[in-house]
């Protein structure tokens, strides 16, 4: 069986989604009964990643289309991740696969996607990666409304299958589309790398007091996070140090950078930008605390992670796993 799987970014600024589409597609192809593939545009966040576009390339292992990402100083424009080329590409070798598998909703590659697979007869399955959650179409409501009436709906109706991560991500997906044939399937997760004495390790590398309480942020800096009730829970506790693994869009940034002086806990919280491999492992192992206040979350591979290598975990309850956590008292 051919699977071709299309997303509109596999940038690692861009969080879970991309990670767990290229973990996807790996388990797939070593099960020896799938051929399956990406077809990506070539975003990385603000930046662009700097693949072979128009070719199959190996990208960690997996086999992936990417196409250049339309350049826009326009944020909305870039955000829509406009792959150029993809289209004809995807319209002359779509036919070539059994099944089409889309990540994402609102956006140029996962829009061209569907309605091609509908224009070819070609099978497709759904994943809308929480886009259909009620905080996320409380986001620009006036466009996503527009957009839905105008292309999207017609492309979730048709779809042969809908998938959802999550309960709370199906249930919250029902108000918008609800007859649809859905699959509730989490992404699998593994626990990082063993670092020995990481907690030791950690206070050394970023100076930090012996007694004070490390709680990690390893996520995407976005509005969608709430990372300000995180901060001003650093205000409300002096023994606590914060780090925060990860980036954003720059003016987002600066909000942060802006209320972390506002509250004025500069000095007890560390900016570390995005981080991977073997610094993400020792954040992972070494923090006394994983903690995600989100809004909203279809389910939150970065808390799968933390709950596997058996950190204690605070997250809000618009979090997707947050009935697992208080269940298991995790």
């Amino acid at each position: 069986m051919r699977v071709l799987h299309v997303i509109p970014s596999l940038g690692e600024q861009r969080g879970g989604p991309s990670a767990a589409a290229l973990a996807m597609v790996a388990a797939l192809n070593a099960t020896g009964a799938v051929q399956a593939e990406i077809v990506s545009s070539n975003d990385n966040g603000v930046g662009t990643s700097d693949h072979d576009c128009n070719n199959l390339t190996e990208y960690r292992e997996v086999p992936v289309w990417f196409f250049a990402r339309y350049a826009s100083m326009f944020s909305p424009l870039r955000e829509y991740q406009i792959g150029i080329g993809a289209r004809a590409w995807l319209r002359e070798n779509m036919p070539s696969y059994d099944v089409v598998h889309v990540h994402a909703i609102f956006s140029y590659m996962s829009t061209v996607g569907m309605s091609l697979a509908r224009e070819l007869s070609v099978p497709y399955v759904v994943r809308p990666i929480g886009q259909l959650g009620q905080w996320s179409l409380r986001q620009s409501p006036i466009r996503k409304w527009l957009y839905w009436n105008l292309l999207e709906r017609r492309n979730l109706q048709a779809a042969n299958a809908m998938h959802f991560t999550s309960a709370l991500e199906h249930a919250e997906a029902l108000a918008t589309i609800p007859d649809t044939h859905a699959s509730i399937i989490p992404p699998g997760v593994s626990g990082s790398s063993p670092v020995a004495g990481a907690s030791e390790q950690l206070r050394r590398q970023y100076n930090l007091p012996r007694d004070a309480l490390v709680a990690l942020y390893l996520s995407r800096l976005h509005p969608k996070k709430g990372i300000e009730y995180l901060l001003r829970a650093v205000a409300a506790h002096a023994n606590v140090h914060l780090l925060i693994a990860g980036s954003g869009d720059p003016a987002y940034e600066q909000v942060v950078h802006e209320l972390i002086d506002k509250l004025g806990i500069k000095a007890r919280v560390s900016m570390l930008g995005f981080v991977a491999g073997k610094q993400k492992d020792l954040l992972l192992r070494g923090a006394d605390l994983f903690a995600l206040t989100s809004y909203s979350e279809n389910f939150g591979i970065a808390v799968a992670k933390a709950l596997v290598n058996g950190t204690p975990t605070l997250i809000t309850d618009g979090v997707a796993l947050a009935e697992f956590v208080t269940e298991h008292h995790a």
